[in-house]
């Protein structure tokens, strides 16, 4: 076998035929090759041969054992075709078998190309920490019991680049500050072609781009991060390092300590609590650590996110990171190289700090208290004493007054910036009733209802012989007209599936509920049927009239109702141009956006639901409360009142009533309705309505409503109209003071012709909670009932209450009222009355148990009004 020459001439850079040929002074041996021998370059540089047809290995200096070297150099060999002698280089060592893969080593690939490139993405996920279970005994030294923050230094991190990061395919999210420390570390990062999207936070602006990776939001609104990630996972880009400069301030800058809080509270929230990610918290002047600090106590707010992400969102990695703005350009690069740092490294401490070239971590260090040289034998508290609690009528100082008067029976004087009202006055306000019970209302109603069901006479549709199985044949007539061209288009006269359907009337994603329940109808009506997954021509496929045909006769026997078989056909007509969007669905409805044609058709359409009589009845409810209500103005919310029909009648029923005021928000979704509501208030002369948008499906906070603010709370049609009920309900409950009541006109059954009619609306199929609803988004008055008492209000009622006029009526009145419990306006930032009474009624039961309480109103900032109240104790 070929033998290995070695040589002690390394370092030339020429070919093998010159190192070959080096006089001996300069070599161990001059030689020649022949074909059965095979030369190996030993040295540490990098030969150049420039021999043809000679195949050179090289390999730096042996080590003390080279056979491990020398048979990777063979193995090498034998892959480049030479014939190795193994026994001979194995000797009497006995060889050892390895199992290899049953297919050739021919290189030939077999993996499908990709369609465009490949980027490797290496999502870090923050490693949950064990926490080491603390024995839950109390600590008998006093002195023990106190810490305080003690800042330890740290050694400074390795430096990482920005290449080797960018390796990981890792997508980073960065808002900004205004210093422009967020803008250079977005420029850093992208100069390294890390993917980058930046977020400026601007509070009253709307959700927009700046730019093709660069945002704008209102921090004060969730929704504006909800749209944000749902943009960035639809781009594929949903970020694993997030990076927030919002803290970070010039020193004479005052900041906002809520915008960031808020930020970081919707972020979180967006993320969900399935996100994996990086979060770090970037400020400045958060830490007074030297002396020359000068500290924002404001910014101390962050610290609460910060602290407290980790235990919420178990897979979120959050720190802070306090530095100080660079002076040049030299300290703005070493601060950005910092935070890359920082960001990426697997640090346990959640709170560092940098000061110049220092890095800090915050820890906590047992502060042992002096003892005291006073006789420790006298007790500090004592029987009858005086004791003085500033802050007295929250949460802890009456907690704390509560224990003096149990047991100590102490004189407790308890400070208030706020007015509270005096003690004559406590039994009156205890008494007032804001809302009355509805339970001795319903009755009433029940009359009211009775009243107006005899003088209006309202006949149903079902009362008019023949009225509702034509409507149903021309609904149906309009279905198979539209889907049997699905049929024609696709060459098949036998069968399709539903895909296939959806496919060839390309319909919008949106709209395919409108489509199934066309079908649906079809199938109850034996036009079409289905098996096995496929939709077939039915039985009475062949005998379906035209629609003009039957649209002429109920028009010509059915005068009255011309204007609901003229709105069906218009809506059937544009199916096809509404369902694939080459027309706003909508527009159907509301041509340019107004409500006349609507309006038209119902004017030719003799009323036949029970829906005017509950939008009466609401009112009247609405009117009686008004007139019972004491110490300040009622406060209504009408949600979705659309083109106002239930705004009318009750602010008419409200300007009725002599000297009773109310606050009254009328609200849609739709800034065009809410502009339209607007004029009209005026035309009618209701100067009290104040006019909203607000989507009642999202959380009220961040339309600008108070929680727990609301006396009573309208709704027609509206509240099914949203995908979650449940959700929903919930919001509308959030607005409610105690005792509040929800006032909901709900439709609950839906003949063919409303889903035809109204399936062109995108939100009539965007239900999606489908535990509750299947193939219409309306709910029955029963379970109406049910899902009101199961979100937690107190009493629920509806009419029609018998069950004969509940299956003949399509519209229900459902009456909610949310409970008033003792504690619940700490809760739910409740109405300041409720909060007031509830503070009555805890220095009530602190006196019961002992204790004399009085009530000072005073800033404690304010020395000599501080004393003046003092005094008095």
């Amino acid at each position: 076998m070929p033998r290995p020459i070695s040589s002690n001439h390394y370092g030339s850079r020429g070919g093998l035929n010159s190192w070959s040929q080096q006089p001996s002074s300069q070599a161990t041996s001059q030689f020649s090759l022949t074909p059965e021998q095979l030369p190996i370059y030993l040295g540490p540089t990098v030969l150049v041969d420039d021999s043809p047809g000679i195949e050179v290995f090289s390999v730096g200096c042996l080590p003390q054992d080279s056979e491990e070297v020398i048979g990777h150099i063979l193995a090498q060999a034998w892959c480049g075709g030479s014939s190795i002698d193994w026994a001979a280089f194995q000797g009497d060592a006995a060889p050892r078998r390895v199992p290899l893969p049953t297919y050739p080593f021919d290189r030939q690939r077999y993996w499908a190309k990709p369609a465009g490139p490949i980027v490797a993405k290496s999502v870090h996920t923050p490693i949950a920490k064990p926490i080491t279970p603390l024995p839950l005994s109390k600590q008998p030294d006093l002195g023990g019991w106190f810490y305080r923050p003690h800042w330890e230094q740290k050694l400074p991190l390795a430096p990482v680049s920005p290449a080797t990061i960018a390796q990981r395919g890792e997508f980073w999210l960065l808002f900004l500050d205004d210093c422009s420390i967020g803008d250079g570390f977005a420029r850093y990062l992208r100069e390294a072609e890390i993917g980058v999207a930046t977020v400026k936070l601007q509070p009253g602006a709307e959700f927009k781009a700046l730019s093709d990776w660069d945002y704008c939001l209102n921090p004060d609104r969730a929704q504006h991060y909800r749209d944000l990630f749902q943009i960035l996972e639809q781009r594929h880009s949903t970020p694993q390092q997030i990076c927030h400069f919002g803290s970070v301030t010039a020193p004479e800058t005052e900041p906002n300590p809520e915008v960031v809080f808020n930020s970081l509270l919707f972020l979180v929230q967006a993320l969900g609590p399935q996100a994996t990610a990086n979060l770090i918290i970037i400020s400045t002047n958060l830490h007074g650590i030297e002396p020359s600090d000068l500290p924002c106590p404001a910014k101390a707010l962050v610290l609460g996110p910060a602290l407290v992400i980790p235990q919420e969102y178990a897979k979120i990695n959050c720190r802070s990171l306090d530095i100080e703005l660079p002076k040049n350009e030299l300290q703005k690069q070493n601060l950005l190289d910092r935070i890359l740092a920082e960001a990426v490294a697997p640090e346990e401490d959640a709170v560092i700090a940098y000061r110049e070239e220092t890095r800090l971590a915050r820890t906590y260090k047992s502060l042992q208290l002096p003892e005291s040289s006073n006789d420790r034998t006298e007790p500090r508290l004592r029987q009858g004493g005086v004791y003085l609690i500033a802050g007295g009528l929250g949460g802890v100082g009456l907690t704390l007054a509560t224990f003096l008067a149990k047991y100590y029976a102490g004189k407790i004087a308890l400070l208030t910036r706020s007015s509270f009202p005096d003690r004559d006055s406590w039994e009156g306000i205890l008494k007032q009733k804001r809302l009355p019970d509805l339970s001795s209302s319903i009755e009433e109603l029940r009359k009211v209802e009775a009243k107006l069901s005899d003088q209006l006479a309202i006949a149903a549709i079902s009362d008019y012989p023949g009225l509702t199985e034509k409507l149903t044949d021309l609904c149906c007539a309009h279905g198979f007209n539209y889907v049997k061209t699905a049929f024609v288009q696709t060459d098949s006269s036998q069968s399709l599936s539903y895909k296939a359907i959806l496919e060839s009337l390309r319909v919008l994603p949106e709209l395919e509920g409108c489509v199934l329940y066309i079908l649906d109808l079809l199938m109850a009506a034996e036009i079409i049927s289905y098996k096995d997954g496929l939709y077939y021509l039915g039985a009475k496929a062949d005998r379906v009239k035209e629609p003009e045909e039957l649209s002429a006769n109920l028009r010509r026997h059915y005068p009255d109702f011309r204007g609901l078989v003229e709105l069906l056909d218009h809506c059937a007509i544009h199916y096809s141009a509404a369902l694939t969007g080459k027309i706003p669905a909508i527009s159907v409805l509301y041509p340019e956006g107004r409500s006349d044609f609507l309006a038209k058709t119902m004017e030719n359409t003799i009323e036949h639901s029970r829906e005017p009589i509950y939008r009466q009845v609401a009112a009247e409810l609405v009117a009686k409360l008004a007139s019972q209500q004491q110490g300040r103005p009622l406060r209504i919310l009408e949600v979705g009142a659309g083109n106002g029909l239930l705004t009318e009648v009750v602010a008419s029923a409200l300007k009725q009533l002599e000297g009773v005021e109310c606050e009254y928000w009328a609200t849609d979704i739709s800034p065009t309705f809410v502009e339209q509501l607007k004029q009209r208030s005026q035309e009618w002369g209701f100067d009290f309505i104040e006019t909203k948008v607000f989507d009642i499906s999202d959380n009220p906070l961040d339309w600008g409503f108070k929680l727990g603010h609301f006396d009573i709370i309208l709704a027609l049609n509206v509240v099914h109209a949203t995908p979650q009920i449940e959700s929903t309900l919930f919001n509308l409950q959030s607005l409610l003071v105690p005792s509040g009541t929800l006032v909901l006109v709900e439709a609950t059954h839906t003949p063919p012709w409303v889903d035809m009619v109204w399936g062109l609306s995108k939100g009539w199929w965007q239900f999606e909670d489908r535990h509750l609803r299947q193939r219409s988004p309306l709910l029955s008055q029963s379970t109406w009932e049910t899902l009101l008492r199961e979100q937690g209000f107190a009493l629920v009622e509806s009419l029609p209450q018998d069950s004969k006029n509940q299956a003949a009526t399509d519209t229900a009145l459902i009456i909610a009222q949310f409970p008033a419990r003792a504690g619940e306006a700490w809760d739910r930032e409740a109405d300041p009355e409720e909060i007031t009474r509830h503070r009555i009624r805890r220095l009530l039961e602190i006196e019961q148990l002992g204790g004399q309480v009085q009530v000072l109103t005073a800033d404690i900032g304010d020395r000599d009004a501080l004393q003046t109240q003092i005094a008095t104790v």
